[in-house]
């Protein structure tokens, strides 16, 4: 009765009564060779810009049988590692050049793709070929970088201990800076705008970043006329022109006025410098106008606050 050879693994299967005083070496060599392969062999595939078939040969050693595959060589485009359509399991390492991914997967079937210096497991079922890891339901530690190419969904708590980035990642909060002033600064100054003196710094972490700043005060105003506030950024009016404003009013007669202020700007400083942001005031016509006071003799104190948010 002739030999016949397992469908994964190849291995030699000696016929009943076959192979009399030589079976051992049959033996060893599916045990000492061809299941140590399957088991710990590390092979090493070399693509030259074209998919590539692992060789898959009866009883002997071959490419197709080891645990882990080394792809490497330099593709110019997304190249196929074509396998045998049988139940195994792989880690294939896409160590190619030219940045492009690969597959792996039979002529027929699904394939998986294996990003550019991604190391993965892959099995087969002898029909399609899956990734082999989707989840864990323990503790998942990441020493490294944790890249997500997809959606990642977190249905309990999330510790970060460093920085999260990524290019499809928007709309976080990196870090939150607040001033307060109690000050209470005034001017007469008509036409153009006059530092208050109430500042906010913060040094964003990327170029990317915009600053959301917030000012919410109180001002008085002297009867008849009408004042303006903006925010500035170094030399820079956030609200355009030297005499453009972000908020303004206009007091009417019969006596000082308080005025709640509130203003808002999303900047982008595009700098990773220190940043200062300052709250300045303009009136027309001889109007006094001060900054972080209600209107009359209240006796509380007054507190102005510029809040700076970094979103990237």
């Amino acid at each position: 009765m002739a030999s016949s050879y397992s469908t994964s693994l190849k291995l030699e299967l000696i016929g009943n009564g076959d192979q009399s005083g030589v079976w051992g070496n049959t033996t060893n060599n599916n045990l000492g060779t061809l299941l140590e392969q399957a088991i710990t062999g590390v092979q090493t595939i070399t693509m030259t810009d074209a998919n590539y078939t692992l060789s898959n040969l009866n009883g002997t050693t071959d490419e197709a049988r080891n645990a882990v595959l080394v792809i490497t060589g330099t593709n110019s485009a997304v190249r196929q590692v074509v396998a045998p359509l049988v139940p195994k399991l792989y880690t294939v390492w896409n160590n190619t050049t030219g940045g492009y991914s690969i597959t792996i997967g039979a002529s027929s079937g699904a394939i998986v793709t294996v990003k550019n210096g991604d190391t993965v497991l892959v099995y087969c079922d002898g029909t399609n070929f899956y990734t082999g890891l989707s989840g864990v339901t323990n503790n998942f530690d990441v020493p490294g970088n944790l890249t997500a190419s997809g959606n990642a969904t977190i249905g309990g708590n999330l510790t970060v201990s460093g920085t999260i980035t990524g290019s499809g990642i928007s709309g976080r909060i990196i870090q939150v800076v607040q001033s307060t002033f109690t000050s209470a600064p005034s001017t007469t100054t008509s036409g153009s705008f006059q530092a208050t003196g109430h500042t906010g710094t913060i040094t964003p972490t990327s170029t990317s970043s915009k600053i959301l700043v917030q000012v919410y005060a109180t001002c008085a105003t002297s009867t008849g006329n009408d004042s303006a506030l903006t925010i500035y950024r170094g030399a820079t009016n956030l609200a355009g022109s030297s005499t453009t404003a972000l908020t303004s009013f206009y007091s009417i007669s019969g006596g000082e006025m308080g005025v709640p202020v509130a203003m808002s700007y999303y900047d982008t400083p595009a700098t990773t410098s220190s940043t200062s942001y300052q709250v300045y005031y303009a009136t027309n016509g001889g109007t006094t106008i001060t900054y972080n006071k209600p209107a009359g003799n209240l006796a509380f104190g007054q507190t102005a606050v510029m809040t700076l948010t970094e979103i990237l």
